[in-house]
């Protein structure tokens, strides 16, 4: 389901929606996810083992270091080798930590300088104006809690039931009391917090028949959740199982270009052959969903508002100094998009089919065109002539000049995929380079014929000795690459750049050339993320060396500070134009 649809649909539901919040929704108030934990306490059962000092991996994001760590306990065979070990999150934590006291006490200091994110405050908003009942979390923070009390001025409002009284949730159900938070997996200060796999499998019967009796009576909207729990997606998917549940939906909020999980799919498969309205919604973040809520059914009254203006997010623009004078400062890789298309045309015809008709259709003919296809009918950049060429056999009846709503390039709307489709035509062009795509990724792929190899080198003299290759003792090739993303923040464009190597695998290698290969890419890559150890540091002197090349390489060869890249070259005044700046941004310390 498009999002804007959602947004129709939840003015008109809003009061009978509940929400099931996960860890996701917490990131953004300063709480690390189960993936940051699950890292967490690889790095100290590392560290304690190799006599290693903790502070010698605190980056522990960096691709490098978790590589380093995850080897050195896969050799070690210290992982989950069934299910019976439980998932990477239940086995690492009580591995690392192995008494539930020091568990809760490590939750505990987690949520300790947390603060409700901008997304809590909107929710609790809604709450306030009865557009959400009923907050379902399997988190341990009161983030939620803590948001009632800012928007109502008082916590006494809030329903809480948590495993020290769930009866309370069930009656408050009944009795449709609202507002009312349902903490399935306890509170952080309390005795009964539920936090590994086997203390998830003994969740509280109560609680589960809370839940599954309000799959009864309202619909359900699902974000910042993964659906690993088995214990929670049982009781929803067995409520799926029956039509009369769920009556008004279920809408599960998914992370873009992250695949959702089996239970995950299973529970909208279900619900979808029993008549259930349900759909998965693709989404950046939940701070950026509730903000996207807000606008569309908003103002709130007068002092509500007040307090979410206050906690907007706000970008203050850095002036870019000279020389840096504290070491490491990082290049960061992504460039700003000063100017790009805002209007498009939008094609009525009888072609009936999608993206990948429309493609062949414009292939065909050779129109110098780029289009999607949305309900309306096709948006498209192109002029009229090229348009009526490529759809010919299917009836163009009408071409309008269609404007661009900036609230859908936030997320991955038909809008946002035609501009980042426009964009990466326009960079082709410019660079005269072949723009590879796999899957949803596109790669600016680095042509020997085309490019010196010295552009890669004027940082760090051997970041890179080739462009391409054979990988040894293989048949299977090898080329540098540069993955390009167009990501909308801060109201405005980024171009993010990511040096690759990329691998060409068919149906003839073998998979001990395949293995030859991975290790080849991994031997040959490490050196961009290292520093004279080991254990790779930040400091990126050698991945900033490849950056710089890659951004010369679509400058163009200029010295300018920006350029324009029209995407279609038929110099007039309908080719939409992306201009570009080449200030990366650069990290450190402010003073």
């Amino acid at each position: 389901m498009d999002y804007s649809e959602f947004l129709r649909i939840f003015e008109v539901r809003a009061s009978n929606l509940n929400w099931f919040l996960g860890a996701g929704c917490s990131i953004a108030a300063g709480i690390p996810s189960a993936y940051d934990i699950i890292w967490d306490c690889k790095s100290r059962l590392y560290c304690s083992e190799n006599g290693v000092p903790r502070s010698s991996v605190s980056d522990i994001s960096n691709p490098a270091i978790q590589q380093v760590i995850q080897d050195y306990l896969e050799t070690k065979d210290i992982f989950p080798k069934s299910e019976a070990d439980g998932d990477d999150y239940t086995y690492y934590f009580e591995k690392a930590i192995s008494s539930p006291s020091d568990r809760q006490a490590y939750i505990q200091e987690l949520m300790k300088n947390s603060s409700p994110s901008y997304g809590h405050l909107v929710l609790a908003s809604l709450a306030k104006i009865s557009k959400a009942p009923i907050v379902w979390t399997t988190n341990f923070d009161k983030l939620y809690e803590n948001s009632i009390f800012k928007v109502y001025g008082t916590s006494n409002d809030l329903v809480v039931a948590d495993l020290g009284e769930p009866e309370k949730a069930a009656k408050a159900i009944d009795a449709r009391t609202a507002p009312l938070l349902v903490k399935l997996h306890g509170d952080f200060h309390s005795e009964r917090l539920k936090n590994t796999e086997k203390e998830l499998q003994s969740q509280d019967e109560r609680m589960r028949t809370a839940l599954s009796k309000a799959c009864m009576t309202y619909g359900l909207c699902i974000i910042g959740y993964s659906g690993r729990d088995n214990s929670i997606m049982d009781v929803l998917i067995h409520a799926a199982e029956d039509k009369n549940n769920f009556p008004h939906g279920i809408f599960w909020f998914n992370k873009a270009g992250v695949e959702p999980l089996d239970n995950v799919t299973r529970l909208i498969r279900t619900a979808l052959s029993n008549g259930i309205d349900a759909h998965i919604i693709e989404i950046n973040n939940f701070d950026e969903t509730l903000d996207q809520i807000r606008r569309y059914i908003g103002p709130f009254p007068g002092e509500v508002e007040n307090i979410l203006k206050s906690k907007e997010s706000r970008l203050t623009e850095s002036p870019i100094r000279g020389e840096a004078r504290i070491a490491p400062y990082l290049r960061i890789n992504a460039v700003v998009v000063n100017t790009y298309p805002t209007t498009c045309k939008l094609v009525d015809s009888d072609l009936n089919g999608g993206y990948k008709l429309i493609q062949e259709e414009i292939k065909n003919t050779d129109a110098n065109i780029v289009a999607r296809r949305i309900k309306k009918g096709m948006i498209v950049f192109g002029q009229d002539q090229e348009i009526k060429k490529a759809f010919k056999q299917h009836n163009v009846k009408r071409i309008q000049v269609y404007g661009i709503d900036q609230g859908r390039l936030a997320y991955p709307s038909e809008e946002s995929k035609l501009v980042f489709d426009a964009f990466c035509k326009a960079l082709s062009r410019h660079t005269n380079l072949i723009l590879e795509e796999r899957r949803d990724d596109k790669y600016l792929i680095a042509d020997k014929s085309k490019i010196n190899i010295a552009i890669f080198n004027t940082l760090v003299s051997s970041a890179v000795s080739d462009t391409e290759g054979v990988v040894p003792k293989t048949n299977i090739k090898w080329v540098e690459a540069c993955k390009v993303k167009l990501d909308y923040k801060f109201n405005r464009y980024w171009i993010v750049l990511e040096p690759r190597t990329l691998l060409y695998i068919d149906e003839a290698s073998t998979e001990e050339e395949i293995t030859k290969a991975k290790s080849f890419v991994k031997e040959k890559t490490a050196p961009r993320w290292t520093h004279g150890s080991n254990i790779p540091t930040g400091y990126n002197q050698v991945m900033g060396s490849i950056l710089a090349g890659w951004i010369s390489i679509i400058r163009g060869g200029t010295n300018s500070s920006s350029i324009s890249l029209p995407v279609l070259g038929i110099n007039d005044n309908i080719d939409p134009v992306f201009e570009v700046s080449f200030n990366t941004v650069i990290s450190g310390k402010v003073r």
